[in-house]
């Protein structure tokens, strides 16, 4: 190796010395070297659908009374998205008419522990990701939980790719003549979080943005630096409610001022008007009763929030 690196030296020097003579010229020296930083900035987003029945679960008492949401959530974060769900402000199913704190039969309880479909008991109400359309006797059912204990439903952070997933809860609820006929309800919360789940950036969002509730117009928040637009669509057929048609709520978000961009990309009006953007961000700005879901979004600290809402009856 020493031989072979004094020979290189040899031959290096002997071509200068040939070559010098002849083209002799003034020495030139190069300047410092000027570097670009070719940067480009990809705006990040967070799709969330909700898939709901058309029509939700009637039946008589003692009967177990199911119904099937789909919620799926994508994003082009290359860490993940997590979603989760909650009920509130309680967990139980109230009647929409008679409700009373102090009376026992206007209201129904969430599970006291987990169980089977075909172990449901009466004047219980809970869910399950693994029951199946045709009903399935040994899925198991769990109560629901309030926004202090939210249930995550599923991550994708971890894995190699950006993209999403979705999952099939399925609500139950079982009644019998000691419950007040009619309606019951209740609120249930779906948040998707982009990003590593830490303190900073937690599964239940902290300061939740507006719902966009104006179809087909793409709307900037510029207090939370976020665009929205929400779309609806009704799909399939039949009258189960757990197997037939589906009104469906998808909801985008996307950091920075987007709307005229988006908006005439998918072919649709665009507003930008502040007074079409909500500015508060608590959940009092809510309706308390919504006919469909809901899609509201704001950014903190280091995650994207999409954040959606259903009265389940």
């Amino acid at each position: 190796m020493v031989r072979s690196y004094r020979g290189k030296k040899t031959l290096s020097a002997l071509a200068v010395s040939l070559i010098a003579p002849i083209f002799m010229m003034p020495s030139v020296y190069a300047g410092p070297q000027a570097n670009v930083n070719f940067n480009i900035n990809v705006a990040e987003i967070i799709t969330v659908t909700l898939k709901e029945p058309a029509s939700w679960a009637i039946g008589g008492t003692s009967t177990l009374l199911r119904n099937k949401i789909n919620v799926e959530a994508t994003t082009n974060s290359p860490i993940g998205v997590t979603v989760s769900m909650w009920a509130g402000p309680t967990t139980n199913l109230e009647h929409t008419t008679a409700y009373s704190s102090s009376d026992t039969s206007s209201y129904i309880e969430t599970l006291a522990a987990d169980t089977t479909a075909s172990a449901f008991p009466v004047n219980r109400w809970g869910y399950s990701v693994n029951d199946t359309v045709a009903g399935n006797n040994s899925a198991t059912y769990s109560a629901l939980k309030t926004s202090t204990d939210a249930i995550q439903l599923f991550t994708t952070v971890g894995t190699s790719s950006v993209g999403g997933s979705n999952k099939d809860v399925y609500f139950a609820a079982k009644a019998d003549g000691d419950k007040q006929s009619g309606t019951y309800s209740q609120e249930v919360y779906f948040a998707a979080v982009s990003g590593t789940i830490d303190t900073d950036n937690p599964r239940v969002p902290v300061n939740p943005a507006g719902p966009n509730s104006d179809t087909s117009v793409a709307h900037y928040d510029a207090p939370r630096t976020v665009t929205t637009h929400t779309t609806r669509s009704t799909s399939g057929s039949g009258t189960s409610s757990v197997s037939g048609a589906t009104n469906n709520t998808t909801t985008e978000v996307v950091t920075g001022d987007v709307a005229s961009y988006y908006a005439h990309a998918a072919g649709v009006e665009t507003s930008t008007d502040p007074a079409s953007t909500t500015t508060t961000g608590t959940d009092s700005t809510l309706p308390t009763v919504l006919g469909a879901t809901a899609g509201i979004a704001t950014i903190s600290g280091a995650g994207l929030y999409a954040f959606s809402r259903r009265k389940l009856k």
